[in-house]
């Protein structure tokens, strides 16, 4: 005999990150090229270390913008003003951080809760039942699943195959597929203790039940139901100045929104363009000058932009300028890499 249990089948791919900060040897290693420009040799000699640890120090410093090589008035290593910017403040080195993303299969069992791997389990589509089945439905009004409903189960399933250091941020809502399907279970090998691991308390308990008594279980909704207000048409009058055409109007209205800020002000966005970047360098400038402003009055600043799309790192770095030009103002700036 076969059980069918209602699931949702998601695959996605999920970021990793990576944050540790910095060994006393590179900071050790900065400070001594703070005021005089030099090489790994001569950095070594100063503070008495191998050379080969020198390099290996000043490797990683310039890979995250720390240190960069000067040509004139003749060529050796020297300190970046992002880093010279942290210093002179007395903030600590930004932690470094590194991503890496994997494809996560998995499936949710909507009658117990039971989060699987998708190669624990065998699972058809609904529309291919076999004769003789016994099926229990998916509940009644039950909510559409979500990447964001599905994220904590992917957390949930990762949690214990991550490296050592290594959390899971988030899933690139734009590479996912959620399909419903039918769990297959063999009730004749359940009968014998085999079930998928993994399988919850509650789906245990439900099949178990169902052997003994021939009941049905049945499956509840996984998400708090819709509130009813927002099916309510909601009426809305715009008055024509109100409309913004062009990003002359753009621009404008954002100098004024953030010019009359008085505790926060949060920026969203899909990129950060860089200071060389020619086609926005006029809009840009005001951008950022009406931020300046800003944080001179005391305002906090929150700025998402999505750096799991940034492949090149380009918005990454104009993104760390822009938070040195601010912070250089005085403003207490909040990232938020998550889209």
């Amino acid at each position: 005999m076969t059980l069918l249990i209602p699931a949702v089948w998601y695959r996605a791919r999920a970021i990793i990150e990576r944050r540790w900060g910095w060994s006393p040897v590179e900071e050790e290693v900065l400070l001594a090229l703070r005021e005089k420009p030099g090489t790994s040799a001569s950095v070594a000699a100063e503070l008495g270390i191998p050379r080969q640890v020198s390099e290996a120090a000043v490797s990683r410093l310039m890979r995250f913008g720390l240190i960069e090589i000067r040509i004139a008035p003749e060529p050796a290593l020297a300190m970046t003003d992002a880093a010279r910017a942290h210093l002179l403040a007395g903030r600590s080195l930004p932690e470094r951080a590194q991503r890496r993303e994997m494809t996560v299969s998995l499936v949710f069992d909507k009658l117990g809760g039971s989060v699987f791997r998708r190669r624990e389990v065998v699972i058809k589509p609904v529309k291919k039942i076999p004769k003789g089945a016994t099926i229990v439905d998916f509940p009644n009004a039950d909510e559409v699943e979500t990447d964001l409903s599905m994220e904590e189960r992917v957390r949930h399933l990762l949690s214990s195959s991550l490296r050592p250091g290594e959390v899971f941020a988030m899933v690139r809502a734009n590479l996912s597929s959620i399909e419903k399907r039918f769990i297959h279970l063999d009730l004749d090998r359940v009968r014998e203790g085999a079930l998928p691991e993994g399988a919850s308390d509650a789906l245990c308990a439900a099949v178990r039940e169902h052997i003994a008594s021939g009941r049905l279980p049945a499956a509840r909704s996984s998400q708090p139901a819709r509130p009813a207000c927002l099916d309510s048409p909601i009426e809305t009058n715009v008055a024509p100045d109100q409309i913004l055409f062009g990003g002359r109007d753009h621009l404008d209205r954002l100098e004024e929104v953030v010019d009359a800020a008085r505790s926060d002000v949060f920026v969203l966005s899909t990129f950060v363009a860089t200071q060389d970047d020619a086609k926005a360098r006029d809009g840009q400038d005001r951008v950022w000058a009406a931020l300046e402003r800003a944080v001179r009055r005391g305002v906090r600043v929150h700025l998402f932009f999505g750096s799991s799309l940034d492949e090149e790192r380009k918005h990454t770095r104009a993104m760390a300028e822009l938070q040195t030009r601010l912070r250089a103002a005085g403003a207490g700036v909040a990232t938020h890499l998550e889209p």
